[in-house]
């Protein structure tokens, strides 16, 4: 059974003090990982997480391929998708960085990076051997300032030091040469093609049939490959999809949510409304008023 995580019970499982959270952002190193807990079980995020491997070596499942992760790796976690450890040596460091959903959709840039299929099929990231230090060093300084006693600036700091990372995880992703794409079964390809065309439709077709046609698969046949393999129904992932289109557009634009339930192809304001708040629990303009 997996796992399904949100920032706030990444918080309450750490037992991290209110005080030291930063807003939509979580950074754990390995030896704080509650392992009885979530660890070691298959879970799932619904932000982004990026593991950064300082010591020794793992092999983890993201999605349905498995990577072997080295010292100076990163292995990225697209909100949603499957991760799973199978294995570290003993002497594994590894630094964990959650960001929340509202995090990333704020940043247009780093929302096109988590919706990119390159990043998709491609989570594993190698730095440069002379850069390995310069991230050991950054990682290490980012973990005791998210640790570091609250000020009035801390959360503006550490959001520009997130923004940081990013641009080096996004430049180590850009410069990757000759990846080899991993054999896929035909139910793993399957969820990729879903995938992908839900990515491009959802904001115009939120019905399953639509999918199952371009898929030349039966509606039933497609909901219960998708529920078995990722744990949540086909519509749910539509869903999700339709959601984060919502949520990007309340934090990065000034549209009003009449004009953003159009955008996202409902009928009416109030039928988007009731729709935002049955998948989030707060109004448009009550998630738009989030710090």
């Amino acid at each position: 059974m997996a796992l399904f995580l949100n920032l706030h019970q990444l918080y309450q499982l750490h037992q991290l003090d209110p005080s030291l959270k930063g807003e939509g952002i979580f950074i754990v190193d390995h030896t704080d990982i509650p392992t009885n807990q979530y660890a070691y079980s298959r879970h799932q995020f619904e932000g982004l997480l990026l593991g950064f491997v300082l010591k020794g070596t793992m092999r983890t499942q993201v999605h349905f391929s498995e990577y072997d992760v080295n010292e100076g790796d990163v292995i990225l976690a697209l909100p949603h998708l499957m991760i799973d450890v199978k294995a570290e040596s003993e002497n594994i460091e590894i630094i964990t960085i959650g960001l929340s959903i509202d995090f990333i959709s704020s940043i247009p840039y780093l929302w096109e990076f988590v919706n990119s299929d390159k990043v998709r099929l491609n989570p594993l990231i190698h730095f440069h051997s002379e850069k390995q230090d310069l991230q050991r060093d950054f990682i290490l300084y980012l973990q005791r300032f998210y640790h570091s006693n609250s000020s009035d600036k801390k959360n503006e700091i550490l959001r520009h030091h997130i923004l940081a990372l990013i641009n080096m995880v996004v430049e180590a992703h850009i410069e990757e040469q000759s990846q080899e794409y991993l054999l896929r079964d035909r139910s793993t390809t399957i969820i990729d093609e879903f995938y992908k065309l839900v990515s491009k439709h959802a904001l115009d077709h939120r019905d399953l049939g639509f999918y199952a046609k371009k898929l030349n698969l039966t509606a039933p046949y497609l909901t219960t490959l998708i529920s078995e393999k990722t744990g949540k129904s086909a519509l749910k992932w539509i869903d999700h999809v339709v959601i984060l289109h919502a949520k990007s557009l309340l934090k990065t634009t000034d549209l009003s949510v009449k004009e953003i339930s159009n955008r996202l192809n409902f009928n009416d304001p109030s039928l988007f409304c009731r729709y935002f708040k049955k998948h989030t629990l707060l109004s448009p303009n009550g998630f738009r008023q989030l710090v």
